[in-house]
């Protein structure tokens, strides 16, 4: 038992670097890529046989994922737009892979365990928040080639990684690791925070402004509710608006705001359950060759040509869910974060755990709006963290009380 729990502590150590710096090393050692879906596969193995010690929260969130599922099949089969299997299996899995990760996760790691595990990671954690923020600063003044473009007159910043969405989302990942036992603004998450803001990117700004509001609701003692996610939203909408505008002015030839468009068409004219698994909104069903693209006029929008490989097509979520399961699934896929914000506000006297995992759930849910979250990489990453470092079930409620790095 303790060599077992020794490996798996180790694993989740090796786990938390490839989160965190996983892009970095792809562009050397590339089977990292499928770190996400083996992931998902390993837990749903070795776990699934746990489904009856799960909480009633989440033995929900998997029966909605499966009448989810069921959605998305009906109209597969009874429209036929796609008829490769494995496509549809692949899609099924993708979509699994967050709900798979906040749910079976919490069985890897002994609670016992992760005090040490959160000591393993903290010191590297900080060498590396340090170099981060010490190369942002010098990018400012001197071009380090570590980010070209140029937003509101500054370089954006983006260190090793391949694009700057990878930077924001390790700095959330690093941040949430600072916040766990520390007080809002100690020296490391002011660090993080000026990070995400070197990038320049819509997400990370908004994310920061939510950070800000969360940090004064904590302050405050406000308990977070249905207004006050309704107020993060209008911040979050009201940060981008300038860029949001600028997506409506292109028509649908901006890819974006063309898939946000056709989707809505497509859950109605195949209202209301969606045109079915693997045909709409996704890397997956460009490359399959999907008919609906053509047939609603995105095969002329920006970056839609063959030798782009649909990459851009990951630029956004929310119109894979409502193309492809309709009104209905989306409507179940909404419940199922319902559920899990009701999970943790169920564990609010938890400071510990609360606003750290919070403020991920929150990045997904930012995020989800400028690349598919929910699907990549990030999804199960983050639903690892809230349950490999965070999560610990013996514990409901503290004093609250934050101490010092």
């Amino acid at each position: 038992m303790m060599q077992k729990n020794k490996f798996l502590l180790v694993f989740v150590i090796i786990f938390y670097f490839i989160a965190i710096l996983g892009n970095i090393i792809d562009q050397y050692v590339s089977f990292l890529s499928w770190a996400d879906e083996l992931s998902a596969i390993l837990l749903f193995v070795l776990y699934i046989n746990k489904f009856k010690k799960l909480d009633r929260y989440d033995r929900k969130i998997l029966k909605l994922l499966f009448l989810f599922f069921i959605v998305g099949l009906i109209p597969t089969f009874l429209y036929k737009i796609q008829r490769d299997n494995i496509v549809l299996i692949k899609d099924i899995v993708l979509f699994s892979k967050f709900f798979v990760g906040i749910t079976l996760s919490k069985f890897v790691i002994d609670d016992r365990k992760k005090n040490a595990l959160i000591k393993a990671v903290k010191r590297p954690t900080k060498i590396l928040i340090i170099i981060i923020f010490m190369c942002g600063i010098l990018n400012l003044f001197i071009d380090l080639q570590m980010g070209g473009e140029i937003r509101y007159g500054l370089r954006c910043y983006q260190f090793y990684y391949t694009h700057y969405t990878f930077l924001v989302a390790s700095t959330v990942f690093m941040l949430s690791i600072m916040l766990y036992k520390n007080s809002f603004y100690n020296k490391y998450s002011i660090m993080c925070l000026l990070i995400l803001l070197f990038t320049l990117r819509s997400k990370a700004i908004v994310f920061v402004l939510i950070y800000i509001m969360l940090s004064i609701y904590k302050k405050k003692n406000v308990t977070l509710n249905f207004r006050s996610c309704m107020a993060f939203c209008v911040i979050g909408f009201w940060a981008v608006s300038g860029k949001i505008s600028d997506y409506i002015s292109w028509g649908i030839y901006n890819l974006r705001t063309g898939l946000h468009i056709v989707g809505f068409v497509i859950a109605c004219d195949y209202f209301p359950l969606g045109s079915g698994l693997g045909t709409f909104g996704s890397n997956l069903s460009f490359l399959a060759k999907s008919p609906l693209y053509s047939k609603y006029g995105l095969d002329h929008s920006q970056a839609m040509g063959d030798d782009v490989e649909g990459a851009f097509i990951s630029d956004t979520f929310w119109p894979y869910v409502y193309g492809q399961f309709g009104f209905i699934g989306l409507i179940i896929f909404l419940l199922m974060l319902l559920t899990i914000f009701n999970s943790l506000n169920d564990r609010r006297d938890d400071c510990d755990y609360f606003y750290p995992a919070v403020l991920l759930l929150l990045y997904l849910v930012i995020g989800s709006f400028a690349e598919a979250t929910f699907t990549n990489q990030t999804g199960i990453f983050v639903a690892m963290f809230i349950n490999l470092f965070l999560y610990r079930k013996d514990v409901k409620k503290t004093n609250c009380v934050c101490g010092n790095v």
